[in-house]
């Protein structure tokens, strides 16, 4: 026979998981932007209010920016833990086991008419031969860096990860990010 003590401690411990739930399911709802550069979460403030005030396509209000030192072992576990939408790098950590083909999502979309992408930024296509973009350089004229007001060290390269299941999303913000032909 149940207590009411007992019944009260499953309820509250039901509630307590179900609370948890909601709370996890809203973070997995978000588009994962990470950055292992020298941006730091200060910039984040500034980058997400960027992102609200001009027309992006994406669901602004889901997007989750986390900030990392430009430290390849982070890099490497933040890929093998599937988490990234977007990840933005300093051009050094592409290597063979952050930038391959067969791991992500093509650019070619996202650049715009005109735009120059050096080779080494391509990749063949395992699948269909067809040489690709993987990698997005940010450059120091963009509209992300420009609107920021920041200018930069390093070069920061984006990549979609094939695991992202927000590919299109994040594939159409990285097109509205990285032009350059803006009026500002």
């Amino acid at each position: 026979m149940i207590t009411k003590k007992k019944l009260l401690k499953i309820t509250l411990n039901i509630l307590l998981v179900i609370l948890f739930l909601n709370g996890c399911s809203s973070k997995e709802d978000a588009v994962n932007w990470l950055f292992f550069s020298t941006l730091t979460s200060e910039t984040g403030a500034e980058l997400e209010e960027l992102v609200q005030e001009n027309e992006i396509d994406i669901n602004k209000e889901n997007i989750d920016l986390q900030f990392y030192s430009p430290i390849y072992e982070r890099l490497i576990g933040e890929i093998a833990a599937h988490h990234g939408d977007i990840i933005f790098v300093e051009e050094q950590l592409l290597t063979p086991a952050t930038f391959d083909a067969e791991g992500l999502q093509p650019l070619d979309e996202a650049i715009e008419e005109g735009m120059e992408v050096s080779d080494k930024f391509k990749l063949i296509d395992p699948k269909s031969g067809e040489e690709n973009i993987y990698g997005l350089p940010i450059e120091k004229d963009s509209f992300m860096l420009k609107l920021l007001g920041m200018d930069i060290n390093e070069p920061i390269v984006a990549i979609v990860p094939i695991y992202s299941e927000k590919s299109d999303s994040s594939i159409k913000a990285l097109a509205e990010l990285s032009k350059t032909d803006i009026d500002y």
